[in-house]
């Protein structure tokens, strides 16, 4: 989400991290701080209000139940609620049963409730809320603005067409963003994560996730567990947050982050995950670099950046391709903490590359570098928490 200032505040699992400025202008209205929405059904879902009177169509036909409303003496039901077995109940408050239910919306605004089972819920075209519950759930926006929800259980959210929220919950879910800016969060579980076309905001949650961010400038973030990020397409941030993840920006002038701590630290000060690989792809990529990270900035005038948050020789990421003649070295630090810093470069005896030294420790280890000149060695300084000592 954007605060004042397209200044990016994401906070996600528990984890509140800011600072990466993006281009956009300060949108209004109100954010919801925990990062996932909150898309229960309304009140009337659960069949308050509605159970008794003739607008609730109650079909009873075994394992193949279909309730549409159409050409009915009865007047056109708000909702229609299945019983047993498998339905097929197009409506514009639409319930399931316990057993395996197939729930179809209408033309409008639909909310769509699967209860337990392995439901198929398809929204058709207009905003609506899809919400799968438990069992194993294939969950379909279509067209619209949707809102869709998993439950506990592997379950496959398609978002469709235009802006979507879809959040798989607990389980190893395949979620699919589709055409549109959408916003997706797996939570639990070993998730897949397809962005689509239009620029996406996608977060793995707890567990091992692969994300993909399709076309258009996308950003997406790992989270918990040792996850892979592909931005593809656009001009994409990637971050992979704790664990040992693999980044992969793609075409595209992409910044890669292999930083990351809890709390509010900003995203590059410190890292308190562990050893990431980072692969900038083709263009001019940014690629920052954490404790034990390996780094390769690929075709294009890169910039890699390390930090005074590396302490030691034996956290220093690597770079695997740097190239004087484009490439740009950038080290973080605190000006109030170190005033008047130095850096020098140390040639590998081998002549392959060069060691890059903050005050004497060496923070970052580069094949390419032998015989840079330091004061090539771009220095920015930032405000940095405590470090962490080990990876």
């Amino acid at each position: 989400m954007l605060a004042a200032g397209g200044l990016l505040i994401l906070i996600a699992m528990g984890y509140a991290v800011s600072g990466m400025v993006t281009d956009g202008d300060e949108g209004t209205g109100s954010d919801d701080p925990t990062g996932a929405p909150d898309i229960d059904s309304p009140e009337t879902a659960d069949g308050a209000g509605v159970s008794g009177n003739s607008d609730l169509m109650r079909m009873l036909f075994g394992d193949d139940d279909d309730a549409t409303g159409e050409d009915d003496t009865a007047p056109a039901p708000d909702a229609a609620a299945g019983t047993a077995g498998n339905d097929d109940t197009p409506g514009q408050l639409i319930e399931g049963t316990e057993g395996d239910d197939t729930l179809t919306g209408t033309d409008g605004d639909d909310t769509l409730d699967g209860y337990a089972g392995d439901d198929l819920l398809d929204g058709g075209t207009g905003d609506d809320l899809l919400r799968g519950r438990e069992g194993m759930d294939s969950l379909l926006g279509g067209g619209g603005n949707d809102a869709i929800t998993g439950g506990p259980g592997d379950d496959r959210i398609e978002g469709g067409t235009d802006t979507d929220m879809l959040v798989g919950n607990e389980g190893n879910d395949t979620i699919l963003g589709g055409a549109g800016a959408d916003e997706a969060y797996g939570e639990d579980g070993d998730d897949v994560i397809e962005g689509g076309t239009g620029t996406d905001f996608l977060v793995g949650g707890v567990g091992n996730d692969t994300l993909s961010g399709g076309a258009d400038d996308d950003l997406l973030f790992g989270n918990d567990g040792d996850d892979s990020l592909t931005g593809e397409d656009g001009d994409d941030y990637l971050q992979g947050g704790f664990g040992a993840d693999t980044l992969a920006g793609g075409a595209g002038n992409d910044r890669l982050d292999g930083t990351f701590a809890a709390g509010d630290s900003l995203f590059g000060p410190r890292d308190e995950d562990q050893g990431d690989i980072l692969d900038g792809g083709a263009g001019d990529d940014t690629i920052v670099i954490g404790a034990g990270d390996l780094a390769t900035g690929g075709d294009g005038a890169d910039r890699f950046a390390s930090g005074s948050f590396i302490q030691n020789a034996e956290l220093a990421g690597h770079v695997t391709d740097f190239d004087p003649a484009q490439d740009v070295i950038e080290v973080m630090y605190d000006p109030d903490l170190t005033p008047d810093p130095v850096i020098t470069v140390v040639d590998f005896p081998d002549g392959t590359g060069a060691n890059i030294l903050f005050n004497g420790n060496v923070i970052l280890t580069v094949t390419g570098a032998q015989g840079l000149d330091p004061a090539l060695i771009e220095l920015r300084g930032v405000t940095l928490d405590p470090v962490a000592e080990s990876a």
